[in-house]
């Protein structure tokens, strides 16, 4: 930010890390995330190529376009200290550019005039020369890295095998499902056919003519995914104890891996299955809250010379500030009424931590947004959770603030753009064929709906969340519209996103699911209230017709995992989410 933070005061050299790179030329924002972690950062090692990112400690300045000065001036740095194998390589390009006008650039990608091989040292030596922002410049300290390549991939893909016997609607299928992490090539498995497989029949069951395989037509897979499925039909219905078998080598993922063998017999579709557990993920700060501090406050416009530059605040991706929790708290600036401009200058910042309030005051003496940027970063409860910055980089900020007492107590802007993401697993003790998002998430979210005083349904709980452009943080947990499910499957998953973070659903949280029945006109004369057959919708539909006979009373301890109806059990059931 040039000027900008000249004043700002920070001691020692500069620490670098070297990490890969991306090309400038192509719009690929995930080439320089090459831990896969979805993010490109200092964590990234360095791969084959021509392009490396330093990473500094503290803010440098931003280059403008090839051929500038600002550019030049940059790019003779690292042309004089960066090394490979201990030897001096040309530098091509440097770019290091404040996106966002966050004016907080400490990144600069790197393109070397030669490619680098694995198990090559990328360097950087100490020298004379200073990275920084206006005066505020520093040395930097000697960094290496190696050159590397990620570790082959040697896995095999996986083969399972799975046949449901006895459903309440017969079927003469198996289903074989291919899985591999890194992912399939284009038209893989294009060769899978009836001799891909052998069909062994239950003992009695089916004759000579019916126990064979009659299709097994080939998978249709895309670049990149992740899985295959094939169904094998056989010449009747399934019997318990019918087995498949998958011959190996069937299926090539993208790196070459020949997939595994693999044989299974079909089982006995059961009746009214449960819900046996259900799982709360770590919680996700995908985007953060900001504020910009309003022109009418005790400091005046925090603006200087360079124009309409306005501060701004923004929550750090770590911390208690982070995500949705940052949309709880506000800034709030102020002067103190015993204000003396002769004395030395003093502004004082604290951090409510109960409150979720930060009060920054202006005590005593004359300042300048350097001043008060200094004060912002040099609390350390604030620098743990906020980062304080301004829009124009090129702003000197060396003009005396105006203080005005009429604009005491002025709230900074806030954005309440903060969001946290989370997943729900549902686990099942047995297959089933469909879900009923409605039923089951009323059951699941009803505790969260209680601390949030919401409506338990798509328009209160599970409403999008709210929250943009300085309206108040609010709406529910973006669970409105969940993608349908199709079985068999044994496990379910929610994602959502919320804007308050109190409106999660929490561990330990008690989740009761109560008996259901596929149609609510199916009703037992044997059971009776709201244990009846048919008196609560069901949650999810099994493959088995249900047992009219079989009873489920509740656990004995509350805190038992949560387990309930899918089909049609009987009883009351209640857990808690762990």
């Amino acid at each position: 930010m040039s000027a900008a933070l000249g004043a700002v005061p920070s001691v020692g050299a500069l620490s670098v890390s070297i990490a890969a790179g991306d090309d400038p030329s192509t719009a690929d924002a995930d080439e320089g995330d090459t831990n896969g972690d979805g993010m490109a950062d200092a964590d990234d090692p360095v791969r084959p190529g021509s392009h490396i990112s330093l990473y500094f400690s503290d803010d440098i300045e931003a280059a403008g376009s090839s051929g500038d000065a600002a550019n030049d001036a940059l790019l003779a740095k690292p042309r004089d200290i960066i090394e490979v194998n201990g030897a001096a390589v040309s530098v091509s390009a440097v770019r290091a550019t404040a996106a966002g006008g966050s004016c907080l650039n400490r990144k600069a990608t790197v393109t070397l005039g030669r490619a680098v091989a694995a198990g090559d040292t990328v360097s950087v030596v100490e020298s004379g020369h200073t990275f920084g922002t206006g005066s505020h410049k520093r040395t930097v300290t000697s960094a290496s890295a190696s050159v590397t390549v990620p570790a082959p991939d040697r896995t095999r893909p996986s083969t399972s095998v799975l046949g449901i016997a006895e459903r309440s609607t017969p079927v003469a299928t198996f289903t074989v499902t291919f899985a591999d992490a890194g992912g399939f090539a284009e038209g893989a498995g294009g060769d899978i056919g009836r001799d891909s497989f052998t069909f062994v029949a239950a003992s009695g069951k089916g004759t000579e003519s019916t126990n064979v395989i009659s299709s097994a037509p080939a998978p249709t897979v895309t670049a990149g995914a992740k899985s295959a499925v094939v169904t094998v039909t056989i010449g009747r219905n399934l019997e318990v104890g019918d087995r498949l078998t998958v011959k190996p080598g069937q299926i090539t993922d993208a790196a070459g891996n020949m997939s595994t063998g693999t044989s299974a017999s079909a089982i006995k579709a059961q009746p009214s299955p449960r819900v046996s557990s259900i799982l709360m993920s770590e919680l996700k700060h995908s985007a953060h809250n900001s504020w910009t501090v309003p022109t009418s406050n005790p400091f005046g416009a925090p603006v200087a010379s360079g124009g309409d530059t306005v501060l701004h605040i923004d929550a750090k991706g770590s911390g208690d500030a982070a995500g949705a929790a940052g949309n709880a708290w506000s800034m709030l600036f102020d002067t103190a009424s015993g204000y003396n401009a002769s004395k030395a200058t003093d502004i004082d910042v604290r951090v409510d931590t109960r409150a979720k309030r930060v009060t920054v005051r202006w005590v005593n003496g004359p300042a300048t947004t350097a001043d008060l940027l200094a004060a912002l970063r040099g609390n350390a409860d604030f620098d743990s959770r906020f980062a304080a910055r301004i829009a124009d980089c090129t702003a000197s900020l060396a003009t005396p603030l105006a203080r005005t007492a009429g604009g005491r107590g002025a709230s900074g802007t806030a954005t309440n753009a903060g969001r946290t993401q989370f997943a729900i697993e549902v686990n099942f003790n047995a297959y089933i064929a469909s879900v009923v998002h409605d039923e089951l998430l009323e059951d699941i979210l009803a505790a969260a709906a209680r601390r949030s005083k919401l409506t338990n349904d798509a328009s209160g709980i599970r409403f999008a969340p709210a929250g943009s452009d300085g309206t108040e943080a609010g709406g529910g947990l973006d669970l409105a519209s969940p993608d349908a499910v199709t079985g068999p499957v044994q496990k379910v998953r929610y994602e959502g996103t919320a804007a308050v973070l109190d409106r999660l659903p929490a561990a330990r949280d008690l989740v009761t699911i109560l008996a259901g029945a596929e149609a609510a006109s199916d009703a037992d004369a044997d059971l009776a209230g709201d244990q009846a057959r048919g008196n609560v919708d069901e949650v999810a539909v099994g493959y088995a017709n249900d047992d009219p006979n079989e009873r489920v009373a509740a656990p004995s301890e509350p805190t038992s995992p949560p387990s309930g109806p899918a089909h049609d059990i009987r009883g009351n059931v209640a857990g808690r989410i762990g």
